[in-house]
């Protein structure tokens, strides 16, 4: 059976924070002495992040700040931004910053909001009435409510309320592959399945108040977004001339990469989520990706060269060199990585679905040819590498 995207649609917040402006909050709040100073400006220079979106201003992490908490005049409101050149000095290290029950309440008043313009984009393009869609897959792992995400889109998107609901959680980065496999797997199982997918992260939430050397990365690449699409089997739905400009859902991979465990970690604390990467996930990456990934497209007739658009998640610069050096990839295979990153920082599992909407328009814009291949790849706790295969020519497996 083919399985089509129909219909996709992104979405970030409106506000929005320079690395200049991320590097000096962060210097202030949470760097100690003048070596953390240092590292942190080595560190946010080399993320390649230059802008981030946030559904709150990021000046509002001085609201948990001890020396200004208590000072009205100065602690800017949550949906209000102040100019840097008057933010208070605090001192770095003493606040731990909001509790995890605080970040779950902002997660619960501020997600459903861009999940709801996203997936209304992916549903206009997709030209599928609200009424039809029949499953909903919500994905998300930086927030937890009930009624949540879900139980909103149903209601303020028009959706039938015998929609079927399912939530990929938890998973990190690679989450909107796990995403694209759950509704492979239910348009596959059911020719008349309307699937509804929706990415939203709001990994700002979790910033990180106090230093912590395999922790505080997340602070210089962490941003937030909401990306949707619309999944049909396309059996009754297709036309030649739609052929062209639709993505087509081949199939799905996964490998746990051995002995990897301990080098990327994504848990609950007490005051938000915290991630930790270790300096051995590049070389992880680079020393076992290459074999799985070949053995994996071989089984589809394809080898790496075979690849035309990679949608390579950009958890990081180092993760970015690592794919590239192990698939011995083209500066040019890897850019439209590189521009997400620097446009719009790490935004957890929508990211692919920004990348892979860049690839639809230089499509449409280079007239290409429709008979491509692509491949979506993220990377999670564990450590494990997730794929996607999608193309956008009628195709049928080996």
């Amino acid at each position: 059976m083919t399985v089509k995207i129909l219909g996709l649609g992104t979405a970030v917040p409106k506000h929005q924070m320079t690395q200049a402006e991320a590097t000096h909050m962060f210097t202030q709040i949470v760097c100690e002495e003048e070596r953390q100073a240092r590292l942190a400006s080595v560190l946010f220079r080399k993320s390649e992040v230059e802008t981030r979106n946030t559904v709150m201003p990021h000046q509002v992490a001085y609201n948990w700040c001890d020396d200004v908490s208590a000072n009205e005049n100065i602690a800017p409101p949550i949906d209000k931004a102040i100019p840097m050149a008057v933010l208070p000095q605090v001192a770095p290290g003493a606040s731990r910053g909001p509790t995890t029950s605080e970040r779950m309440e902002l997660y619960a008043r501020f997600a459903s909001d861009l999940a709801v313009q996203a997936s209304q984009l992916a549903l206009t393009e997709s030209q599928i009435p609200a009424r039809e869609i029949t499953h909903l897959v919500i994905v998300t792992c930086t927030g937890f409510a009930a009624p949540g995400v879900d139980i909103d889109l149903i209601e303020r998107l028009g959706l039938s309320d015998t929609t079927q609901r399912i939530q990929v959680g938890f998973m990190g980065c690679h989450g909107a592959v796990n995403g694209l496999r759950t509704a492979l797997a239910l348009a596959n199982s059911d020719p008349t399945a309307r699937v509804l997918l929706c990415a939203i992260e709001l990994c700002s939430l979790h910033y990180r108040f106090t230093w912590d050397t395999e922790g505080i990365i997340g602070n210089a690449l962490f941003a937030d977004g909401s990306g949707a699409a619309v999944i049909a089997n396309s059996t009754a739905l297709a036309t030649a001339d739609e052929a062209e400009d639709c993505w087509l859902v081949r199939d799905t991979g996964s490998i746990v990469i051995a002995n990897s465990r301990d080098t990327m970690s994504w848990s609950i604390g007490d005051h938000g989520f915290d991630m930790r990467l270790t300096s051995d996930v590049g070389d992880k990456i680079e020393s076992q990706l290459a074999v799985w990934l070949s053995a994996w497209l071989l089984k589809h007739n394809l080898k790496i060269e075979d690849i035309d658009y990679w949608g390579v998640h950009p958890g990081g610069p180092r993760i970015l060199t690592a794919v590239q050096s192990s698939l011995r990839l083209s500066d040019i295979h890897l850019a439209t990585s590189r521009k997400i990153l620097r446009s719009h920082g790490n935004m957890s599992s929508p990211t692919v679905l920004f990348i892979l909407n860049e690839f639809r328009k230089q499509r449409r814009e280079s007239q290409a040819s429709p008979c491509q291949n692509c491949v979506l790849l993220g990377f999670g706790p564990g450590l494990v590498a997730e794929i996607a295969l999608l193309g956008v020519a009628p195709w049928s497996a080996s």
